[in-house]
């Protein structure tokens, strides 16, 4: 599909079909790359042997990725979008049919399926129902999760416990990810000095690996990789399962390609989370950083809601009144003024008068 980012190039598309154009329809969909807009096109024809309505696709607006939901800044294609149709209805008086202008949705109609759908009871956009037993049919998905996050903020539930991976020195941290627990790491397979006690564990704990370990136990991985490489035995995988396949790696180690697949062999699981592990062993050895394994237990919903306004949408800076602005409809005065103090006695955030920022370990845990 051709990218539409002018009305020059949409008219364009347009001529291309017989007819008299009467609807143009702009529906999201989305991918592993992000959200899009679809664009296309309803004309009808008029001829005494042929009275019909057809619908053909123009191409796609797409101007971003996904981070913007974690931002909350605005998707750019809505205004493109609405700013071609506008011209697109001056110029063929036809029907502008938008039906989710306001955020991504991909459970609204075609045009010709409007007669099918309901209004959602929250936001009023047009959807098609949902058929799942699990979910309200009188809602938009989109509002159904506001909803749910909203009760998840005022409940202040626990988050799920994990571990976060990061390296760090005195100009710079980088995150390296979120585990669902210790043990899923290659690393609790092999001795750490500075790591102890994990069992008395109750809050935020950071580990802090110096540079000096890291080269140990890098060679200790080396050695035990090595081994299980001994044993190696490539996989025979039928060409179609590896196009579709979420388990199959391919990944060089010391100038040579392996073909892993994960998912039936342990060994082969085992050795890609090596290599994937003595790739950022080595970073933070060369580059003279320290790895930060830090232990996430105890916290609630609404310190790790307040982390990622800090960070997604303040970019690590803000202020007290800031925080009691966005939070005023859900939380008191004194729920928002706890979860601060709450961070700070973590560690995730620091104090300057009325400011706030995000310390590197409050940035790299959300």
């Amino acid at each position: 599909m051709p990218e539409i980012t002018t009305f020059e190039t949409l008219d364009n598309e347009i001529k291309k079909f017989g007819g008299k154009p009467i609807v143009l329809e702009a529906l999201w969909d989305g991918d592993t790359t992000g959200w899009f807009l679809c664009l296309f096109v309803y004309t009808k024809s008029d001829s005494f042997f042929n009275k019909s309505t057809n619908r053909f696709s123009l191409g796609h607006i797409s101007l971003g990725g996904d981070i913007r939901l974690f931002k909350n800044e605005p998707f750019t294609e809505i205004s493109l979008a609405k700013e071609l149709g506008i011209l697109a209805e001056k110029k063929y008086n036809l029907e502008f049919y938008f039906p989710s202008q306001n955020e991504p949705d991909d459970d609204c109609p075609k045009w010709s399926d409007r007669h099918l759908a309901i209004n959602c009871s929250s936001c009023n956009k047009l959807i098609i129902p949902t058929t799942s037993p699990h979910l309200p049919k009188d809602i938009c998905y989109n509002c159904y999760l506001e909803k749910e996050r909203n009760q998840e903020l005022i409940n202040n539930k626990l988050v799920q416990d994990g571990v976060v991976l990061y390296l760090s020195n005195d100009e710079k941290s980088e995150k390296i990810g979120f585990y669902g627990s210790y043990d899923y790491l290659i690393l609790s397979k092999f001795n750490i000095p500075s790591i102890s006690d994990l069992d008395k564990i109750e809050s935020i704990k950071v580990f802090t690996i110096p540079i000096e370990e890291l080269q140990i136990l890098k060679n200790d991985i080396e050695k035990e990789l090595n081994l299980k490489l001994q044993d190696y035995t490539k996989p025979e995988i039928n060409k179609d399962h590896w196009r579709f396949s979420h388990s199959t790696f391919e990944i060089e180690y010391q100038g040579i390609n392996y073909t892993l697949e994960t998912q039936r062999n342990q060994d082969h699981s085992y050795i890609l989370e090596c290599i994937r592990t003595l790739e950022y062993l080595t970073r933070a050895i060369v580059e003279k950083m320290n790895l930060q394994i830090c232990f996430v237990r105890g916290l609630k919903y609404q310190d790790d809601s307040a982390l990622r306004y800090l960070h997604y949408l303040k970019n690590d800076f803000s202020n007290i009144d800031e925080l009691l602005e966005h939070y005023k409809i859900l939380l008191s005065k004194q729920d928002i003024l706890q979860t601060i103090e709450n961070l700070s006695n973590y560690g995730c955030l620091i104090f300057d008068g009325f400011n706030i920022k995000s310390t590197e370990l409050g940035k790299n845990i959300v």
